[in-house]
This record gives C-alpha cells, sequence and structure tokens, in this order.
C-alpha cells in the first residue's frame, strides 16, 4: 500500500512512529519542493529528542534511528529549521550570471544566503521553508580526516530508501530534487555522505 498523509501532514503507515515536537515548529510550509538528508551529529534517537525539547530547537520532519526505525517528529505542513545557509545553486551549477558571479564572489556566508533566499524556487536550493528534513542518527567522528560521522547503517539507509521512494510517490518530487545537506548549505561536507537511495 502506497505512503499516505493525514490531513494534518502525519504519515500514515506503521512503519513510521508519530512522535510529535510542537517545538520544532517556526511556521507554516505552503508548498514542499524538496528533501534534505541530514545526520544528527549525536549518539543516539534519545539525545536527538532532548536537544528537539531546547527552546527554539533545530530539528527535521524525520528521524532515521541506527536500527531503521523511523519516527515522524513534525508534520510536513510545519516548516522546520533544518537547511541553514543556502548555498548559491547557479554557482553550484555552474550557470550563474556575470552580475551575480561580482556579488557572491568573496562575500561571506550571510550575503550569500541573503541573496539566495530572496530568490524563487527553483532558482535556489530548496530551503526551510519548502522543504522535508530527514535526520539519521550518527554520532560524529574526530579522525585524520577532520570531523566525519558514523557510517549509515544498512537498515538506516533501507528505511532512507523507503522514506524518499515513499515521499516522492506520495509529494511528486523530481530526484534532482532531493540533496544531501552539505549539497545545499554550508554543513560539514561529510554529512549523509554514506546516504543511499535510489
Amino acid at each position: 500500500m502506497p505512503m499516505q498523509l493525514d490531513a494534518e501532514g502525519w504519515v500514515v503507515d506503521p512503519k513510521v512512529t508519530k512522535s510529535p515536537f510542537p517545538n520544532l515548529k517556526h511556521g507554516t510550509m505552503a508548498a514542499i519542493h524538496g528533501i534534505i538528508v541530514h545526520q544528527t551529529g549525536s549518539p543516539s534517537r534519545d539525545a536527538t529528542f532532548n536537544s528537539y525539547r531546547e527552546a527554539s530547537p533545530n530539528g527535521a520532519h524525520f528521524l532515521i534511528d541506527k536500527n531503521g526505525d523511523v519516527y515522524q517528529t513534525a508534520s510536513v505542513t510545519w516548516k522546520l529549521w533544518h537547511v541553514g545557509k543556502l548555498r548559491p545553486r547557479c554557482l553550484v551549477q555552474h550557470s550563474c550570471p556575470a552580475t551575480e558571479m561580482t556579488l557572491i564572489t568573496g562575500w561571506r556566508v550571510a550575503q550569500v544566503h541573503e541573496i539566495e533566499r530572496q530568490k524563487a524556487f527553483p532558482d535556489r536550493f530548496p530551503m526551510n521553508g519548502d522543504s522535508i528534513g530527514i535526520e539519521i542518527v550518527s554520532d560524529i567522528i574526530i579522525g585524520p580526516k577532520g570531523t566525519t560521522f558514523e557510517p549509515v547503517t544498512q537498515a538506516q539507509n533501507a528505511a532512507l530508501d523507503w522514506m524518499i521512494t515513499g515521499l516522492k510517490a506520495l509529494l511528486r518530487f523530481p530526484a534532482i530534487e532531493i540533496y544531501r545537506h552539505p549539497d545545499v548549505s554550508f554543513k560539514n561536507i561529510h554529512e549523509a555522505e554514506t546516504a543511499t537511495w535510489h
């Protein structure tokens, strides 16, 4: 049976546990243009849930535990803080007009983000106000490559693939609009690098 949503934006499926954190909500999403895949940088589901209880927390709509269990922590109609400062889409795609290249070259991250967030989609990447976030529970590792993340488990990748397949069918996303967090934002380049989906 295909994935379904109820009237309030919660997935109705036995594979998804509804675990609402109302303080994750920072407004309402009028449209959904993409999915952003994250890693938590925390050792467990409970550690992540504890961070979601803080005042004005960052968080994602779904959380995938190490054993592959999926939790929906926010309605897909809620705007959450999960993307951060946007990378310039035209720079990544080598399509910036000369006038814009002059503006973004050498600018600070916050200034580049200001330019991007004023653009209409698809001239920019999906951001907080129009994207679903999926977090994968993975601790941080500090080693020879700098700060990286625990590899995503096989069970997590299977759950991620199932979630993305279901959400794509349900919300009709083109495959190009599903990204790892550092692809669209100025984040650790190793985040979600071992995450896989079709």
